[in-house]
């Protein structure tokens, strides 16, 4: 398994926040920001093997901001 880190943007307050992301030794991965440990993308494979996310993540930091009551 593998671990990687980058930079995600910036909190309102001016805190850096960071994205992780682990993959596997078969592509499939999840990412998840160090904001309330929200889960960004979970990529795995569908029944041909092709990869393919399935969260309705945002690509930038500041849509997770705020209040978003789900």
């Amino acid at each position: 398994m593998a671990i990687t880190t980058r930079p995600f943007g910036v909190t309102k307050a001016g805190q850096a926040v960071t994205l992780f992301t682990l993959t596997n030794k078969s592509g499939a991965s999840v990412s998840l920001i160090d904001f309330g440990a929200i889960i960004t993308s979970i990529i795995v494979p569908d029944k041909h093997g092709k990869m393919a996310d399935v969260t309705l993540g945002f690509d930038t930091f500041d849509r997770y901001e705020g209040d978003h009551s789900f």
